[in-house]
């Protein structure tokens, strides 16, 4: 992704300044007339670069946010336009000031589908939507003719408008729907009409056909048309649509049931993955009371002490240098044997064990922590990954200072990794974060590429490091678009005196090809195994996939099955 092009496109103004007013760099502005110019204006003041009636206002509103050391907002009216201004104080003499146009207020759904109206299908909004689907039901139950439903949800498409810029995201979703397949091109010629439902949800009301072969076939259809990347403004964005089918008859006889059957296999069909198509089945509402059981044995696992850690080393990618361990939470079921992370961390923050699982990961990282050490030398960095709750309570910072407590050559070397989307969720992580940095601890954001933060935010927090994404390291071994969000994450991170880190180094090839794009640091498999583990424990493994663990005896006995049978990892 080319990030300088992308932000020259966003209708916002971002503007670095100085104390004195003095504009430092700029980017953005598309959608601002009282900025005169968007190019040269490095190097000139507020009060030059903007129209003299706004120049003078926003300047004074810098000086406000310096001498309060606070974010300022004001409401600017020049003419017939209003405009929000914000200034962010990043240190003692340079400040970011962000300016936005208001818009008139309307109807999101009925905006985008009058955006879309060139599109291939004719879009309905919500209403529209529902007063079709009512119509077709009654039409349907007095003529006898089959009926269907499929709500197909757009994973990513509500992460660009909350990123990047809500114009934008509707830009994202014009060109989406303009892929849609004409009617003619269905499966029998079934008729059918487009509605949305939500900020990213596509309703599709079939009518004609509703056996499973034409309805499964028209969804993947539908969702293949939906995949693969947009191109806009230089960048590349991403949306996997996946689907839920009900049938009028067998799964539902009136429009409401109808919607909500199609909504719960859509569900489903997410939480499978992307591309994935689900029919409703009466065996669905019983999948929860499944996933209900399960949460009970894993909060058995977590009282029993059954939750163990795996550990993985971070090394220089250029000289190869072991610099720090990073231990990822593992449960190994005495039946399932080990469980993908991605399928239990989702139950325990569904079930509300994800504060107990996040604490007791903790407690055996600090059981742990001294075999390490002893090993290792006491040299080199330690890393937890906490869960969202553990932060969010409060609970994190004591955790940690009683930790330090106990293992006091800790300080200096604990490292704390938190997910990009949870430092995203949080409206004010400034004091959390504030207060692990004087602990000592130092924070690291993993997870880059998976969500999207602000990048204001970003230069306010006391950060160690930026860990991109896994599946955007992997794949940009192939993908152009994933090399380039490699290179904006590395360079991000340099920009805020942080270290890029690179999972997914598992050869030498993914080595340099990291390296290139701009990391320092990487974990994988193209790295020996780190040594480590407690007395009776199992030996360790090497690579960020398939890392050795501090085990139980009788935990290490399973594990040779257990690796065969993992799913994809997620870390804590």
């Amino acid at each position: 992704m080319n990030g300088d092009t992308l932000l020259r496109a966003v209708p916002d103004v971002f503007a670095f300044v100085r104390r004195d007013g003095t504009i430092t760099d700029l980017l953005g502005g598309r959608a601002v007339p009282i900025l005169r110019a968007r190019e040269g204006v490095a190097g000139t003041r507020l009060q030059q670069a903007f129209d003299p009636q706004a120049g003078p206002a926003i300047a004074r509103l810098v000086r406000r946010g310096f001498a309060s050391r606070k974010d300022c907002d004001a409401r600017l009216t020049v003419g017939a336009d209003t405009y929000d201004v914000r200034v962010s104080p990043q240190g003692p003499d340079r400040a970011l000031c962000i300016i936005r146009r208001r818009q008139a207020s309307a109807n999101d759904d009925d905006a985008w589908a009058a955006d879309a109206a060139d599109a291939a299908a004719a879009v309905r909004a919500r209403r529209g939507f529902a007063r079709r689907l009512a119509d077709a039901v009654a039409d349907a139950a007095l003529r006898e003719t089959p009926l269907a439903v499929c709500l197909i949800f757009l994973e990513g498409l509500a992460d660009v408008g909350r990123a990047i810029d809500f114009a934008i995201a509707d830009r994202v979703g014009t060109e989406l729907l303009r892929r849609l397949p004409r009617t003619e091109r269905l499966p029998g010629r079934a008729s059918w009409t487009v509605g949305l439902l939500g900020e990213s949800v596509l309703g599709v009301l079939v009518e004609g056909r509703t056996d499973r072969d034409a309805l499964l076939g028209l969804a993947r259809e539908l969702c293949a048309s939906l995949a693969g990347p947009v191109a806009l403004c230089d960048a590349e964005f991403y949306v996997t649509p996946s689907a839920g089918v009900a049938i009028l008859g067998e799964d539902a006889t009136r429009p409401g049931q109808l919607l909500d059957h199609a909504r719960s296999a859509m569900l489903e069909a997410r939480r499978a993955g992307p591309g994935a198509v689900h029919f409703y089945s009466d065996t669905l509402p019983m999948r929860p009371l499944a996933r209900v059981d399960f949460g009970r044995e894993l909060g058995r696992a977590i009282a029993d002490g059954g939750i163990s850690l795996r550990w993985t080393g971070r090394y220089d990618l250029e000289s190869g240098r072991l610099l720090a361990l990073q231990a990822y939470v593992r449960w190994l079921h005495p039946l399932r044997g080990e469980v993908a992370p991605a399928e239990f961390i989702a139950v325990a923050d569904a079930t509300g064990q994800a504060l107990d699982l996040s604490r007791a990961a903790l407690a055996q990282f600090g059981a742990e922590l001294p075999v390490y050490d002893a090993l290792h030398g006491g040299r080199i960095d330690v890393s937890f990954g906490a869960l969202r709750q553990h932060l969010a309570s409060g609970l994190l910072e004591r955790d940690c200072a009683d930790l330090l407590a106990r293992h006091p050559g800790a300080r200096g070397r604990l490292e704390l990794r938190i997910a990009e989307r949870t430092l995203a969720e949080m409206a004010r992580p400034d004091r959390t974060l504030a207060a692990l940095a004087a602990l000592p601890a130092a924070v690291v954001v993993e997870e880059i590429g998976r969500s999207f933060s602000s990048l204001s935010r970003l230069g306010h927090w006391p950060l160690r490091g930026l860990q991109i994404d896994r599946a955007t390291a992997v794949a940009s071994a192939r993908d152009e678009g994933a090399r380039r969000g490699c290179r904006v994450v590395a360079a991000i991170a340099r920009a805020l005196g942080a270290v890029a880190v690179a999972p997914g180094v598992d050869d030498g090839a993914a080595r340099e090809r990291l390296a290139a794009l701009g990391f320092a640091q990487g974990l994988g498999d193209a790295f020996p195994a780190v040594a480590g583990g407690t007395p009776g424990a199992g030996a360790a493994v090497s690579g960020d996939r398939d890392v050795g663990a501090a085990l139980p005896a009788a935990a290490a006995r399973q594990a040779p099955e257990s690796r065969r049978r993992r799913g994809r990892r997620t870390p804590t």
